[in-house]
């Protein structure tokens, strides 16, 4: 991986992949669903959960149409998402790789808002709100971030609901548009045959410098948890349940994310004593996703999967975090060993190896680090402190009753 940086201030994260046909570019804005408010020399401003998604949407918007169609034309296959700590916008193709390169920035560095686009957007976002109505393991995924972190913006679904884009307005899409989309705040990230100069300096053509610094993010405290089991009845088959805690270890580091990804995979995965003991007392059919969770000021390890028995699930997943806190871990070096293989495996495809080193600028740590850990880690020095705070969410089917 080359890296390199633009006069303005761009990081550009280079992955040359000699006879490969796909190629990939994304640019990264360090702005997400996670923050709710900012500060500049000269105003602070509120933020409405959903205002760095409802951008994400205006981006593609011009008086020309919709910019998704000239990447289309060119042969690219282009896209974007928000997180709770970026946003992101992408596209992937074979052939005219600069001339989408070009559009792409041209497109992030240039502020399109009108009313009318606004007022477009926010019945298309609504629309897509209501879509996740219905969606499980989304609708479990954030009833369990509301257990573990009550009054912080990431509790917040990343669109927000319907009352709260109703309140974002041109204003706060214009001042988060000029706080957070800066030269210094962005990265552009590449993989394919593809030469690096070429990218830097398409990348320094078509962006543009901008006076000032980034704003102070707004300090919230968050409210002190409560909630340890929250329940929701939906229109399923199978029940899906979520059960996670709160980490101690406020530091957000290569290291520390790598030992995460390690204990919690040695705590629920595939390999793990606890999945064996479920699948054998017929709890579960499939193994554990997992996830660690780290942003600006949370973190959090989280399982997640179906359960014939959620209840029983999520109080056995609990005791082995309880129980991980205690004794340490029995089957780290094969899951080192594991995750190791699945990164490299990830490195070999353009779309694989991009958001990767997305993730890892969000939260300003070496991708290179990442990859360089899983040959250095001790796994006997792996240790979870205990938890601040652990929870459950599940969702269960059932026809007659619905929330």
């Amino acid at each position: 991986m080359i890296v390199k940086k633009t006069i303005n201030g761009i990081s550009c994260f280079i992955v040359p992949k000699k006879g490969f046909i796909q190629k990939q570019a994304m640019a990264v804005v360090r702005f997400g669903s996670d923050t709710a408010g900012f500060k500049t020399q000269s105003a602070a401003f509120k933020i409405p959960a959903g205002t760095a998604h409802f951008i994400e949407h205006l981006m593609f918007s011009s008086p020309q149409g919709n910019l998704m169609d000239s990447f289309s034309r060119l042969g690219a296959e282009a896209n974007a998402f928000t997180a709770f700590d970026k946003t992101a916008y992408y596209f992937t193709c074979a052939e005219h790789f600069y001339e989408n390169l070009e559009r792409l920035i041209k497109m992030v560095f240039t502020r399109q808002f009108t009313c009318t686009d606004i007022d477009a957007e926010r019945k298309i976002i609504a629309e897509e709100i209501n879509m996740y109505r219905d969606d499980a393991r989304w609708q479990c995924y954030f009833s369990l971030l509301k257990c573990l972190y009550p009054g912080l913006a990431v509790s917040n679904e990343i669109a927000g609901s319907i009352k709260d884009i109703n309140t974002i307005d041109e204003n706060i899409l214009n001042a988060c548009y000029d706080a957070f989309y800066r030269p210094e705040n962005i990265a552009v990230i590449a993989a394919g045959d593809i030469d690096c100069d070429k990218i830097c300096e398409t990348v320094e053509k078509n962006s543009v410098s901008k006076v000032g610094e980034l704003p102070e993010i707004e300090s919230v405290a968050e409210n002190t948890p409560e909630n340890a089991y929250t329940e929701k009845y939906m229109d399923i088959s199978t029940p899906f349940l979520y059960a996670g805690f709160k980490e101690n270890n406020t530091s957000v580091s290569a290291e520390n994310t790598v030992k995460m990804r390690i204990m919690l995979e040695c705590m629920a995965g595939e390999c793990s004593p606890l999945f064996g003991r479920l699948l054998k007392e017929e709890s579960v059919d499939t193994p554990f996703g997992f996830e660690y969770l780290k942003g600006r000021n949370y973190g959090a390890g989280l399982f997640f999967g179906e359960s014939k028995a959620p209840e029983k699930t999520a109080e056995c997943i609990l005791k082995e975090i309880e129980n991980s806190v205690k004794n340490g871990f029995v089957n780290a070096e094969a899951v080192v060993k594991k995750q190791r293989g699945e990164l490299i495996m990830q490195t070999e495809s353009v779309n694989g190896i991009c958001m990767p080193i997305a993730d890892c600028f969000s939260k300003n740590i070496d991708f290179l680090d990442i990859l360089k850990l899983y040959d250095t880690i001790d796994i006997d020095g792996l240790s979870l402190q205990k938890p601040q705070f652990m929870a459950a969410s599940v969702v269960k089917g059932s026809r007659s009753k619905q929330n």
